[in-house]
């Protein structure tokens, strides 16, 4: 087995992305590491250039063939064993804002000359006492990534949508986007950032007009009133929806259920 690795002790926090800890292995059947320590805001990066190997993130197990990528977001256990006569990979652990890809998924990518320079570039500078810099070429070689999967990105993005809005839709009256978030198994900020590049707006603000749409259905089709209404969205203060209502609508609910029967009269 051989390694060239580097540490350092703090995170940068006036940087988008933060490295800390950069590995080169080259392992053999003997390799077994399990984390005794878990750092549940970090990211693991694991690029795997040759060899087979398993990755297990919370009970969850991967096989990380030649030209596969992991992030591993860890919140219990993580692991990594050689499945293979030799196991040879990249790991970074890293910190950045917002994480652009999904975690605790397994990405096939072929190993190029760039992505070779900018791993080795990361590890120098960190060795170098350049931890701003060595940031910067990770974050450069995260960002490399991040477009060339984008295609991946784009149809895993919209399924994250689809599924928010049934979830929304499902539990009108106690959502939470810690709750959606817990659901869909992604961090909280990765789900804004998809709601924010996808739909235009954040998770919170999108489920306030599902819930208004779905207020305006109520007003429309049945003849509960006010209060009843307002119970059944989630508001245990009708005042509050009414005041809601207006801000989406520019009319308060009675005047919205009025001019609608006005309009369908007959």
């Amino acid at each position: 087995m051989y390694f060239d690795f580097y540490s350092v002790n703090d995170w940068i926090s006036t940087y988008p992305t933060s490295v800390k800890t950069v590995y080169k292995l080259y392992t053999t059947r003997d390799y077994d590491i399990n984390h005794r320590i878990i750092e549940s805001n970090k990211y693991i990066l694991l690029y795997t250039f040759d060899g087979d190997g398993l990755v297990q993130v919370d009970g969850q197990v991967f096989q990380s063939k030649s030209n596969t990528l992991i992030f591993a977001n860890a919140s219990k256990s993580l692991a990594y064993k050689c499945a293979s006569d030799t196991w040879n990979f990249w790991l970074f652990e890293f910190k950045t804002e917002p994480f652009l890809l999904k975690t605790n998924y397994l990405y096939n990518i072929p190993f190029t000359m760039e992505f070779s320079n900018l791993c080795d570039h990361t590890l120098l500078s960190l060795k170098e006492g350049q931890q701003q810099l060595a940031s910067a070429y990770f974050h450069l070689f995260y960002s490399i990534l991040a477009h060339k999967l984008d295609n991946n990105m784009k149809s895993y993005d919209l399924t994250v949508i689809d599924k928010s809005l049934e979830y929304m839709k499902d539990n009108i009256k106690d959502f939470s986007v810690q709750s959606l978030s817990n659901f869909l198994n992604i961090p909280t900020r990765t789900l804004i950032y998809i709601f924010n590049r996808e739909m235009g707006t954040s998770p919170l603000r999108y489920f306030q007009g599902v819930r208004m749409e779905l207020g305006k259905e109520y007003l429309e089709s049945t003849t509960m009133n006010i209060s009843e209404i307002s119970q059944e969205l989630g508001y245990y203060n009708s005042g509050h929806f009414s005041a809601t209502f207006k801000q989406y609508t520019s009319v308060n609910p009675v005047q919205y259920r009025r001019e609608f029967n006005l309009r369908n009269m007959g």
